[in-house]
């Protein structure tokens, strides 16, 4: 049986589930963010030493104990019954997280993708880098600070050229419409008029790297499935491909890497203990490739979608089959994916 652990925006999990039934494998969608409203939890340890572990929604009732991979996927947190008191909103909401964390540690010795301890160390930006640099990836010249000074310090070494993006997503509504922070390049003028602003939160500046064009790169237990983006075919994707639609606004095709780099990446997730991830990378006009960063949980169905590329195959094979070195499936196209040894 599998568990996925989601909430109830996420709509990757439909394009896995279908493929999942398809192959005969067993499921189990668990938003967290029902608990403890909408489903129960319960632990048991009974005299006889045969301990029970279940999990109860919309009228049925799951044995834990039959689960072999566990899909961190994207849970939310517990949600407590709003007629409750703030107080006691509280305090459900840290019972919940106790016997939450303890479900996961119970279940530890499955396979999981990815293991959520180490899939949330992965978030961080820094950390990222600094397993990059470790494994001999290149990665930009880099500034994370909230000391205006190392700011106007670092623009001066950069020449002028760096980028400013955020460590975690940002979103509101202004005027009924959207907005959210992509990667920018930092103008002097913007530069001299917003630059004691960093004070008020931690930043990451980095040197402008010159693109020839971008990778997405995206890594299912031991193969590896590279799109090509050709984010400097338009002015809007030019900076930062996101900000546009990815099929299209961004032209991309399956594309292949060099067997050192290939070995690089999976010498950073083997070191980061992830058996998957989404990884971004500049390939500049002269041909180098530089390591941007690392999402452990990342979406990839719309490269699937731009490609063709089998990724939601593999994927839910790596599921079934629970293990990073899983078979390759009936309908995989060997000259689309890279398969490391």
């Amino acid at each position: 049986m599998i568990l996925i652990l989601t909430d109830e925006s996420d709509r990757l999990q439909s394009h896995v589930i279908p493929v999942l039934e398809k192959k005969g494998a067993a499921s189990i969608r668990f938003n967290t963010a029902d608990f403890p409203q909408k489903t129960a939890i319960t632990i048991r340890y009974n005299d006889d030493c045969e301990d029970e572990l279940s999990l109860s929604k919309n009228g049925e009732c799951f044995d834990l104990r039959d689960v072999r991979t566990v899909w961190y996927r994207r849970p939310g947190p517990p949600v407590a019954d709003p007629s409750a008191s703030p107080e006691d909103r509280e305090f459900i909401r840290r019972e919940s997280v106790h016997v939450l964390g303890a479900l996961w540690h119970l279940l530890r010795d499955r396979f999981w993708v990815n293991p959520y301890q180490k899939s949330n160390t992965a978030e961080h930006k820094p950390y990222q880098l600094q397993v990059a640099r470790a494994v001999g990836l290149e990665v930009p010249r880099t500034l994370i600070t909230n000391e205006p000074n190392e700011v106007r310090e670092f623009y001066k070494r950069c020449g002028g050229q760096i980028i400013y993006k955020c460590f975690t997503q940002y979103a509101r509504r202004e005027n009924g419409t959207g907005c959210g922070i992509y990667t920018s390049r930092v103008a002097s003028d913007a530069l001299e008029t917003h630059v004691d602003q960093v004070g008020l939160a931690p930043c990451i500046f980095q040197e402008y790297v010159p693109k020839k064009h971008e990778l997405r790169v995206t890594v299912i237990g031991r193969k590896i499935f590279t799109s090509e983006i050709d984010s400097q075919s338009t002015q809007h994707s030019k900076d930062d491909w996101r900000r546009y639609m990815f099929v299209q606004h961004a032209p991309q095709r399956a594309s292949d890497l060099p067997d050192w780099l290939k070995a690089k990446i999976h010498a950073m997730l083997q070191q980061m203990g992830l058996v998957f991830g989404c990884l971004d990378f500049v390939v500049t006009p002269d041909g180098r490739f530089v390591f941007l960063e690392l999402n452990p949980n990342g979406q990839w169905y719309w490269v699937e979608e731009a490609t063709g590329m089998p990724l939601v195959d593999n994927f839910t094979e790596m599921l079934v089959e629970g293990t990073s070195d899983y078979n390759d499936p009936v309908t995989l196209l060997p000259s689309a994916i890279s398969e490391i040894y």
